[in-house]
């Protein structure tokens, strides 16, 4: 049995290694070659580097825990940081893909917002990312060190908190920024169509426009699908039977209800504000009181129905949550 634990682990590292190395090579592609300095490389950098930091740590850890456990009773510090660092390395690097997402609806949504074209906002978002995979693992910190210091389990909600920030949470935002970059591409697609309707070959480009659009509907749910897949086993320790059971419920009467909620409120909102931007561009060449205090009136109906979304939203959770308290 220990021989086929160590011949696994052997795989593991070696695997984790070839793929830091050709990480590292496309990283480097992009240091050094100056045409490579734009602001989608610049992110998918930033994806290679946490990937890196990700892998190394993974294998320092795989061989302290398998070829040298002695070392996490002796070294009480040791103990806290191999329970500290999984989570904060895998939000590094799985935040670094939700990066990339939001700054692709910033760009696919605000094309003409010169603010979401330069490599400043590229390093905000970075330096974002970078410091909520740091505080995120915070607060399971103490109990960490109880844990290390006294010898004693840890609480059962700190492996729903790894589940929640590793999986969960981010699988949301992907869903919701992915929905919203589609039904932005889906509605520009239909005013294309709209416009193009009295060309020479309507069919043939309507044809070519519905096929990317599923083309980019299929890649999302595919890459989501992987996301959640790769993930998910990283939090393995949760799935007791009894857990199980507990969130399944939870799942259904919470999670998932909150993740339909989101995306079609998303998806009702991005509608709503996509024709008041149309309403305003046709009304751009008039400059009389009445267009300036429809266009007023409009952009505080879309506050209002972002803030009534928002507040059901809070309602929603706030009032569901506390009754699954078993989970915690």
């Amino acid at each position: 049995m220990e021989r086929v634990v160590y011949i696994i682990t052997l795989v593991d590292l070696t695997l984790l290694l070839v793929t830091s190395v050709l990480v590292l090579i496309y990283l480097l592609s992009i240091i050094f070659i100056k045409r490579f300095h734009t602001t989608n490389n610049i992110l998918t950098g930033n994806v290679c580097l946490a990937g890196i930091l990700c892998a190394i740590y993974w294998v320092i850890d795989t061989v302290v825990t398998v070829f040298y456990p002695a070392l996490l009773d002796d070294y009480t510090v040791l103990c806290i940081l191999s329970q500290f660092f999984p989570t904060m390395f895998n939000c590094l690097s799985i935040y670094s893909l939700v990066i990339i997402t939001v700054n692709r609806f910033f760009t696919v949504v605000y094309p003409k917002k010169r603010l979401f074209q330069r490599k400043t906002w590229c390093f905000i978002s970075i330096i974002v990312q970078w410091i909520t995979a740091i505080f995120v693992p915070i607060p399971q910190l103490v109990f960490d060190c109880q844990s290390c210091i006294y010898k004693t389990p840890l609480p059962y909600w700190i492996n729903i908190y790894k589940l929640l920030v590793i999986v969960i949470i981010p699988s949301i935002l992907q869903l919701v920024f992915n929905a919203m970059i589609f039904s932005f591409v889906r509605s520009s697609s239909k005013r294309v169509h709209a416009t193009t309707a009295t060309a020479i070959a309507p069919v043939a480009n309507s044809k070519h426009q519905h096929n990317r659009d599923m083309y980019l509907l299929k890649h999302m749910v595919f890459l989501l699908a992987v996301f959640v897949i790769g993930w998910a086993p990283n939090c393995g320790t949760i799935y007791s039977t009894s857990f199980l059971l507990n969130f399944y419920s939870f799942s259904v009467v919470v999670i998932v209800p909150s993740i339909v909620n989101i995306i079609f409120n998303s998806l009702i909102f991005m509608s709503v504000r996509s024709s008041t931007r149309r309403i305003k561009a046709l009304t751009t060449t008039t400059t009389t009181t009445i267009t300036v205090t429809n266009i007023t009136h409009q952009d505080k109906r879309d506050t209002y129905l972002l803030k009534h979304i928002v507040f059901m939203f809070i309602v929603f959770i706030s009032g569901w949550a506390p009754a699954y308290g078993l989970l915690y």
